[in-house]
């Protein structure tokens, strides 16, 4: 008798696995990245520079800061700041890319990018 085929996971179950361990590589510099003159409070989180809705980027590592829950909240709402912020910290014609890549709307192998983050963060 041959066993039951094993159903693929649902790509909504892979994304957040790879969420999961996404947000973890973030925070694992260990502190908040904001350093804007500001005192931090609050646990780290994992914040995006573009909106997660944009999946072409929600999990690149040039769209996410570890910020402390304080300044992650300040920042979301304050859109136009969180702009010029990030736009200090990548320049200009990086943050451009990025958004252009943003609008993409590339499609993400999702088990191959599971796979990558594994294998970044297995040591951590």
């Amino acid at each position: 008798m041959t066993e039951p085929k094993k159903k693929p996971r649902r790509r909504v179950h892979v994304a957040k696995e790879a969420d999961k361990l996404f947000a973890f590589l973030v925070r694992s510099v260990g502190e908040c990245q904001a350093h804007d003159g500001r005192p931090c409070a609050g646990a780290l989180q994992c914040a995006h520079g573009f909106s997660r809705s944009y999946h072409a980027v929600r999990w690149n590592e040039r769209n996410a800061w570890a910020l402390c829950q304080g300044h992650h909240l300040y920042y979301t709402h304050r859109p136009l700041e969180w702009t010029d912020w990030m736009v200090v910290r990548l320049g200009q014609k990086n943050y451009d890319d990025l958004r252009a890549k943003a609008l993409s709307h590339d499609k993400v192998d999702l088990p191959e990018l599971v796979e990558k983050l594994r294998e970044q963060t297995k040591d951590l």
